[in-house]
């Protein structure tokens, strides 16, 4: 039978120290130590009339007595390990990190709001810092940011529409919800194992990666968005078309994600990351706690099917891998980095989308019109991670929806962000008017370096010519290269190269050496085949970069 996370709960009681849950391993294997106080969301609520610092201190500390997890910390166990302890009510009212911040009377609270940005929380120290804006001594805006290791989007909304009420006066005590300790590891161990074998048998001959241009990730890389708020007549048209195809509106964007990737990559067979908060009833979305896991379905399609027929592929891997959605991420990464499984490729999903309700009717953004804005920010490469070159994200009410397109450089150094956003809302147009047209209709050119690209390798990575002899020739004792695709023995197409050295490196260490720097390239794969040459001596190793028979 099906174990739903919310299974035995209510008869949980609160444990001082607890396992951290699936999804909490996750981000923990992705954030480094110095990252995590940086990994916050924040509570903001405006508040017009204002209210006392004494009021506001209260309404505080009765959320914080209601949600274990903003009285929680990282510690380590018996064992060592890294757990979620809780502490008291008291403990946790006198550590909770705050200030005030006295306003200029002439600003605009609400305005003051939209600009304000988290403050850092070390979740090994607590799991919540409060900083109060005062004008003339009144509370005009709260913020509360909260370790983004104990509360996800979920979470957040929550805690805004809690707080709000409390500090309004709607509500004087906080409703009953289920708590973090709920969800710890140990009580889903059968339901995780299971679902991780799944996702094993789904990833094990899909793609590895979707290559969008060849090229080195360094250490750091600047990431491009561009947002805008979507047309009215657009959302419609998104809306009707998930009723006449019998889906949803996640489904309708995650379809035109894909054919835009399709059109991008020349590739049909993909693999998509999504983040689903793994809760599925009522009462688990009271829960305060981090759940958000990521979600790696596979779309075998094909440049025959229509677009309608895409969009059911997609519904169809969306409803499987919700249904298989309580994973261990950590543990799958880190399988399908094994060198018995890696292909000879880190693996990359083609793109990433997520959709979810913004927390208010105005979207809550900083988009405020249909003009695309724009942003860049530097982010850390962590191949590990399986993070996409391309990402989309969808905030929707019933008053409007936002879609913010953002790029990695192996996509904008190819084509501007803005357009690309362009290109999206032109696929989704079509797919929503057209679900009958062949996919390879849509209007949207491939990348240019997509051309350039050599198909067919085993491991679904298209290779670039320029990165793979890059790889071959990255070593220091390696002066000299060259490399094809052919058909191997099982009839797979497989990578042979040959180097020359100008001197004597064991062939174990030229293997680690390629498969370390494999891992922050785009468009290369580690041979399957190596002939070393090193003064007169021939010799080959194979089979290396393979998935297992």
């Amino acid at each position: 039978m099906e174990e739903h996370l919310g299974d035995r709960l209510t008869s949980v009681a609160v444990e001082r120290v607890f396992a951290l849950n699936h999804a909490q391993r996750r981000v923990l294997r992705n954030w480094s130590v110095e990252e995590r106080p940086g990994k916050v969301v924040e509570i903001i609520v405006a508040l017009p009339d204002g209210c006392s610092a004494d009021a506001a201190h209260t309404a505080l500390h009765r959320l914080i007595a209601a949600h274990e997890a903003l009285r929680s910390r990282l510690a380590h166990d018996s064992n060592g390990a890294l757990a979620q302890q809780v502490v008291d009510v008291t403990t946790a009212a006198r550590t909770l990190g705050h200030h005030h911040e006295e306003l200029d009377d002439s600003l605009d609270p609400e305005e003051v709001a939209e600009r304000l940005r988290p403050h850092p929380v070390d979740p090994e120290k607590a799991a919540s810092h409060c900083t109060l804006y005062t004008i003339r001594g009144r509370v005009r805006v709260v913020m509360l940011s909260v370790s983004h290791v104990f509360a996800d989007g979920v979470s957040q909304q929550v805690l805004v529409r809690t707080l709000e009420a409390l500090l309004n006066g709607t509500i004087t005590e906080v409703p009953a919800a289920l708590q973090a300790s709920a969800f710890s590891g140990e009580r889903a161990e059968a339901v995780l194992e299971a679902n991780t074998a799944h996702w094993r048998e789904v990833l094990q001959r899909a793609p590895r990666a979707c290559t969008y241009s060849g090229g080195d990730r360094g250490l750091t890389e600047v990431v491009r968005s561009v947002g805008v708020i979507v047309e009215s007549a657009l959302q419609q048209e998104v809306r009707a078309a998930a009723g006449r195809l019998r889906t949803s509106p996640f489904v309708i964007w995650t379809a035109a994600a894909h054919l835009l990737a399709s059109a991008l990559s020349g590739r049909h067979d993909l693999v998509f990351r999504s983040t689903t908060a793994n809760r599925t009833r009522a009462s688990e979305f009271g829960v305060v706690a981090q759940l958000a896991q990521a979600l790696y379905p596979r779309v075998d399609g094909g440049s025959s099917d229509t677009a309608g027929e895409r969009v059911r592929q997609v519904h169809t891997a969306v409803l499987a891998a919700q249904h298989h959605g309580v994973h261990e991420v950590a543990a799958l990464l880190d399988w399908l980095d094994e060198p018995d499984v890696r292909a000879g490729a880190v693996f990359k999903p083609a793109f990433e989308i997520n959709h979810a309700a913004a927390m208010r009717a105005d979207l809550s953004t900083s988009l405020v019109s249909t003009a695309p804005v724009e942003e860049e920010s530097s982010v850390r490469v962590d191949p590990r991670a399986a993070n996409a070159d391309l990402a989309v994200s969808i905030w929707e009410e019933q008053a409007g929806a936002a879609v913010i397109l953002s790029a990695r450089p192996p996509v904008w150094r190819q084509r501007e962000p803005a357009r690309l956003l362009a290109d999206l809302l032109t696929t989704t147009r079509h797919l929503c008017r057209a679900p009958q047209d062949k996919v390879t209709d849509v209007a949207v050119e491939p990348l240019p370096a997509v051309a350039g690209l050599l198909h067919g390798h085993h491991s679904g990575v298209s290779l670039d010519v320029a990165t793979t002899r890059d790889l071959l020739l990255s070593h220091p004792a390696v002066v000299a290269c060259d490399f094809s695709l052919h058909i191997g023995a099982e009839g797979r197409r497989l990578l042979r190269a040959e180097v020359r050295l100008n001197v004597p490196v064991p062939e174990h260490r030229l293997w680690e050496w390629y498969v370390g720097r494999q891992r922050r390239l785009s468009g290369a794969v580690v041979p399957d085949e190596l002939v070393l040459i090193a003064a007169d001596d021939l010799r080959r190793v194979s089979g290396q970069g393979g998935h297992p028979a």
